[in-house]
């Protein structure tokens, strides 16, 4: 089996929006400094076999324009108390709704678009027919990605939780460096049975816990300024198109994929609120397999 490094690698931001990629492992050193961390993670669970439950993504797709967007919401917080650690929960504000307004209160001023959400919009077209969300985007037996209301989301969710696991094994450990304001990810994927279908990683960066402006029909006062939101998409660490990191297929039983990944701290954002969700998920469909979601460590 091949031996985990220990060693975190350090990388230097990159400048402008897309600042979040794949850390190659060979990059340790800038000339003489030397560019990795050391933190001491406990890997035995790499030489264990233990079956991982099926878990899920819900990527709900809002607005802070959007009136009805905050009933889907509170279907989401209802079914994330109901899943607990097997549903993981993704709001993305993307689309019509989604942008920012010039009103004289400087209300809904706020722009909580991304590249990634964005990205992902312009595939799945959620956005224009938000409040819908999406279930691990999955087809369901049909030829496009099934867009579905919120009144849809639990049946689906049990469904898919009842499904025989994946073969793979996906951890996740994300922390941040504090002196040198980069969010940092390590991946391992390990394959438990002999695989043939390719797959894909992805990383996103949640935040949790942002008061600013909502527009909300099912409130008393509408124009809501101080409206909670939750499991907010705020970037992606991978490509936005997700990346190879897994390697190509077939994969063999026992394989063991790691990927080491960096993203900026951006303006806005407050990292005692984030979590990093990643997903694995088919190259030939974009149906997710497998989802985790891990709280980042402060260093």
């Amino acid at each position: 089996m091949k031996r985990i490094s220990l060693l975190l690698l350090v990388y230097t931001a990159f400048s402008g929006f897309f600042s979040c990629d794949y850390v190659d492992p060979d990059d340790i050193y800038e000339g003489s400094r030397t560019l990795i961390t050391k933190w001491d993670i406990d890997t035995s669970f790499l030489q264990k076999d233990s079956v991982q439950p099926n878990m899920v993504l819900l990527e709900e797709y809002t607005g802070h324009w959007c009136g009805n967007c905050p009933d889907a919401a509170r279907q989401a917080k209802k079914l994330d108390s109901v899943y607990a650690e097997k549903l993981h929960v993704m709001a993305i504000h993307a689309g019509f709704f989604a942008q920012p307004r010039n009103n004289p209160d400087g209300s809904f001023s706020a722009d909580f678009r991304s590249a990634a959400g964005d990205f992902l919009d312009n595939k799945f077209k959620v956005s224009e027919s938000v409040p819908k969300g999406l279930i691990n985007r999955g087809r369901f037996g049909g030829n496009s990605v099934a867009l579905l209301a919120s009144s849809s989301w639990q049946g689906k969710i049990t469904e898919l939780l009842a499904k025989p696991d994946p073969g793979f094994t996906l951890y996740l450990h994300p922390y941040f460096e504090d002196s040198l304001k980069q969010f940092y990810a390590i991946t391992h994927v390990k394959m438990r049975s002999a695989i043939s279908t390719p797959v894909r990683l992805a990383l996103y960066l949640l935040e949790d816990s942002i008061v600013n402006w909502q527009l909300d029909y099912g409130n008393t006062v509408q124009r809501n300024p101080n409206y909670l939101h939750r499991h907010m998409l705020r970037d992606a660490f991978t490509p936005v198109g997700g990346s190879e990191a897994p390697g190509p297929a077939p994969y063999a039983p026992g394989k063991i994929a790691t990927g080491r990944w960096v993203c900026s701290l951006r303006d806005g954002i407050e990292k005692k609120h984030c979590s990093v969700v990643a997903v694995v998920y088919r190259a030939d469909n974009d149906e997710i397999l497998q989802a985790t979601e891990s709280k980042i460590l402060i260093r």
